[in-house]
């Protein structure tokens, strides 16, 4: 059952789980104090709440969408689909039929016709797109308006705006057309279109306009940005500013080279969109929803009856299929859950079984580990089997009894050591996995308490709360690190500050001290030059002030005539005050920005990069400057790449000044310019450190962090599982809450 309207999601959902059939529910707007949810009573809220939290998928129109609908439900972001709206050029159906007002009003030779388009309702912003055409009709003398949206027949708002048409005295100049039929014929009359709505997520009128070649003025919201530019596909004002949409108009009637490429670049946006690629995403979802309800235990792929029998693993040897637990398929955790596959995946290349426990089909999986740039998948299935939860492993009756449900078959199947590296679900899996019997491994990249600190830091700033009750929940967040790691039958830490930690918290539990692993490694040093290196300077990563974007933006004033690509995100919003810093230096021509893209092509843009940066500011949490092991860095080595970073103890782990990299003070833009600028100046010294980087991330392989795990796997499971207490109190509490 698949569920369009908002207003029907409760009894359509409600009929669904009585009889037993899926059912998927689908949101399109992004406001939830306008429109339909505006009206709702108390009870009429709480029982719109239920059905979409009880349906089996949430499928949300755009990124906007998703992240308005999981704030307003309280559903975690995971358990949303996004699957934008189709765009086409309209077209009359050949059934249709057709109306006597398909007749196009007189139009004068020479005028212009400036289209309002949209749905006619109060919240989609007509009121404001009037008194824009007002003033826009004192601007220009030859002008026509034309509103162009659908209504119901039993509403009222055409006749409210015929009533403002008159008042602003435009009822020569102003046609209302409701309910087209021949909106191909209309929109290719258009000169420029208005499009006001505020509401919608992934507006398929928008689509229209831009497919079929109209220049277009829109109102700047997060759900339009997704589709388009300011400047590029579209010109973009402030939400019911209408003089602002007055001026953007008549900018855009007056250019005429502008319009032209609006349209040729709107154009480029809506091919990108189309019904044949909605109807393949829903017809993927109809088959996963399917199969869940059919069976939840599966393997991720056939083994063809001529696979080649995978080498075993040298040294160690491979112990029981081990049980890997993801929390969460988030979109916000790539990093992290591309750092996991790729330890499963060298785990199953030295021959180790590993058996996923994900709330993830195996389409998703398919499609992280494809991004994540695993080139042998097809080979490592044989030692890979997916475990697919409904739901992420969270305090909840029926997340819990499926977990528990699923551990206990699993562990008779012969598994028998739990491997997770989200603190947060600790609480969750352990007490459940030791009463069964299972050894419980945790990959520590950051400690609990820290993380948990910076962010209610962040919270307290922004809504401040008694200082009291912030060092009580430090101290708590403390006190439940220590009894995790005392739990816990064996760590795996990343760096030296975090196995320091641990060993100090718990000093019976075993550790390892173990760093990250550079994927994909090549077997011979990637080629440096000018016939193979194209981008000057190179950053990838998150963009955040904690990560120092914007010092490596400051030290481009102090290398002209270079430029810098930068990859990060993940999202265009997560760039626009680092491209606004750029605009303010002047140096925003020397600057690409770029969001996320799939991990296989940042590795060919690290081999295309003279010189690539990471940046830490080392400010604002211990975790950037003690904690921190970067995945990037150790892909710059692999790639072949000069890196130039900042002197942190958490580096200084993995770099050596002077040797395999360059490294400058943290928060220091000129230094870090000056580091790269000897970098690009002098071919022999990039050459030099970037022969001993190669050498050195040898050891930091993802196979030789594959066997160290297997062999410590080995240690800790043999013997009887020891009997934890926890301490009663951690000791150093006082100091880390003052």
């Amino acid at each position: 059952m698949h569920i369009h309207q908002a207003r029907l999601s409760f009894p359509m959902v409600m009929v669904a789980k009585l009889a037993r059939v899926p059912c998927i529910v689908l949101h399109h707007h992004a406001d939830y104090r306008a429109g339909y949810w505006g009206t709702l009573t108390g009870f009429q809220q709480t029982a719109d709440r239920w059905a979409v939290r009880h349906a089996d998928v949430v499928v949300a129109s755009s990124h906007s969408v998703a992240e308005a609908t999981s704030q307003h439900y309280g559903l975690p972001r995971e358990r949303i689909e996004v699957v934008p709206n189709g765009a086409r050029a309209p077209v009359r159906h050949p059934g249709a039929r057709v109306r006597p007002d398909s007749v196009l009003p007189v139009v004068p030779e020479g005028a212009a016709v400036v289209g309002i388009v949209g749905r006619m309702r109060p919240e989609r912003g007509w009121e404001e797109a009037l008194n824009a055409a007002a003033e826009l009709a004192r601007r220009h003398d030859h002008l026509r308006f034309w509103l162009v949206g659908e209504t119901r027949l039993e509403e009222d708002y055409p006749r409210c705006l015929k009533e403002q048409i008159d008042r602003l005295g435009l009822t020569a100049i102003c046609e209302v057309m409701t309910n087209r039929h021949d909106l191909d014929v209309i929109y290719g009359r258009l000169t420029a279109a208005l499009f006001c709505s505020r509401v919608e997520g992934c507006p398929v009128a928008l689509l229209d306009l831009l497919a079929s070649g109209v220049p277009i003025v829109a109102a700047d919201t997060p759900h339009i940005r997704e589709l388009v530019g300011h400047q590029r596909q579209a010109l973009l004002t402030a939400p019911e500013n209408f003089h602002e949409q007055a001026r953007a108009l008549d900018h855009l009637l007056r250019d005429e080279a502008l319009r032209s490429r609006l349209i040729r670049e709107g154009r480029e946006v809506a091919a990108r969109y189309s019904w044949e690629q909605a109807e393949r995403a829903y017809e993927r979802i109809y088959q996963r929803v399917l199969e869940q309800k059919r069976r939840w235990v599966e393997p991720v792929r056939p083994r063809p009856p001529d696979h080649p029998v995978l080498p075993a693993l040298e040294g160690p040897r491979p112990l029981a299929p081990v049980l890997y637990l993801i929390k969460t398929g988030l979109d916000e955790a790539r990093a992290h859950i591309g750092q996991s596959l790729h330890t499963i995946t060298a785990l199953a290349r030295a021959g180790q079984p590993v058996t996923i426990l994900a709330p993830m089909a195996t389409s998703r999986l398919e499609k992280i580990v494809q991004d994540a740039g695993v080139t042998d998948y097809d080979r490592l299935c044989a030692n890979l089997t997916l475990i697919r939860l409904k739901e992420e492993p969270r305090h909840h009756v029926s997340s819990t009894r499926e977990l528990e449900r699923t551990l206990r078959r699993q562990f008779k199947r012969g598994h028998r050591i739990l491997y997770f590296r989200q603190p947060r679900i600790a609480s969750l899996v352990l007490p459940l996995a030791h009463r069964i019997g299972y050894r419980v491994v945790m990959e520590n990249h950051c400690p609990h308490a820290l993380w948990s600190i910076h962010e209610r830091r962040e919270f307290w700033h922004a809504a401040p709360t008694s200082l009291h009750w912030f060092r009580r929940a430090v101290r708590n967040d403390l006190t439940y690190e220590q009894d995790l790691y005392q739990l816990l039958d064996g760590v795996i830490n990343t760096t030296r500050a975090i196995d320091r930690r641990v060993r100090r918290l718990a000093p019976q539990t075993p550790t390892l001290l173990l760093p990250n692993g550079a994927p994909n490694m090549p077997d011979e040093l990637p080629p440096y030059g000018p016939d193979y290196r194209d981008i000057d300077i190179l950053y990838v990563g998150k963009t955040a002030i904690e990560k120092g974007t914007d010092q490596i933006i400051r030290a481009m004033e102090h290398l002209p005539g270079f430029l810098l690509q930068i990859v990060g995100g993940p999202t265009e919003e997560d760039l626009a005050p680092f491209r606004a810093l750029a605009q303010a230096l002047g140096v925003a021509e020397r600057i690409v920005f770029r969001s996320w893209m799939p991990q296989r092509d940042v590795l060919t843009l690290m081999r295309q990069a003279r010189v690539a940066v990471h940046p830490l500011a080392g400010h604002g949490s211990r975790e950037w400057r003690l904690f921190t092991c970067p995945l990037k860095i150790l892909e710059y080595m692999a790639a072949g790449t000069p890196v130039v970073s900042t002197r942190l103890p958490a580096i200084l782990e993995l770099l050596t000044d002077g040797q395999d990299a360059l490294l400058a003070p943290p928060a220091d833009a000129r230094a870090l310019a000056e580091c790269l600028r000897r970098v690009l100046e002098s071919p022999q010294l990039a050459e030099s450190l970037r022969l001993r980087a190669f050498d050195r991330v040898r050891q930091f392989s993802t196979e030789a962090r594959a066997a160290a795990i297997v062999r410590f796997l080995n240690e800790i499971s043999t013997g009887p599982a020891p009997v934890r207490t926890p301490d009663a109190a951690p000791a150093d509490a006082e100091s880390l809450s003052a």
